[in-house]
């Protein structure tokens, strides 16, 4: 782009990371409730037939299809953005 032309998008920065910052945590969210709503039974079975009301961090994000593509989206949504951050910081003069 030339100088002075008009930006196609412009984000401040402190929303970009409010923004890809918080997609771990909505990624999260969205797992938990997901595998409660579509896998409550076994998400939240152990071996020790203790009851439980949530289901552990693994078993909701690792564990059932549709929570397991949620997770690697969301997280490879945030790594892009936060390596390039860390590579124009690291090498900005």
């Amino acid at each position: 782009m030339a100088y002075g032309d008009d930006d196609v998008l412009s984000i401040p920065f402190r929303i970009f990371v409010y923004i890809v910052a918080g997609l771990p945590l909505s990624a999260l969210i969205i797992c938990v409730l997901s595998s409660l709503l579509l896998h409550f039974d076994a998400a939240t079975r152990t071996h020790c037939e203790v009851e439980n009301w949530l289901p552990s961090i693994s078993a909701a994000v690792s564990t059932y299809a549709p929570e397991m593509y949620i997770w690697r989206m969301f997280i490879a949504a945030h790594a892009g953005p936060r390596f390039i951050v860390a590579f124009a910081t690291r090498y900005a003069a």
